[in-house]
C-alpha cells in the first residue's frame, strides 16, 4: 500500500482513479486533510485526483504520476 499526505476543500470527498476506474475514496477532515491508502502501482501509472464537495462540485483533476 502506497499513501501520501494531501489538502482538499474541507470535508470534501476524495477520488482517486487509473483511468476511469476507481482505485481510492477516501474523506478530507475539516481541514481538508486527507490520507488515501491505494494498492502499489506500477511505476509511470498516471493517477487523477479529485475532490468533490457537499453541493456536488468536482475540482479539477490533478494528475500524478508514479514514480
Amino acid at each position: 500500500m502506497t499513501s501520501a499526505m494531501l489538502t482538499a476543500e474541507a470535508n470534501s470527498t476524495i477520488t482517486i482513479k487509473v483511468g476511469i476506474k476507481v482505485i481510492g475514496i477516501a474523506k478530507a477532515d475539516s481541514k481538508g486533510n486527507f490520507k488515501v491508502k491505494i494498492k502499489a502501482q506500477k511505476k509511470k501509472t498516471s493517477l487523477s485526483v479529485t475532490a468533490t464537495d457537499k453541493a456536488m462540485n468536482v475540482s479539477k483533476a490533478a494528475k500524478v504520476r508514479v514514480k
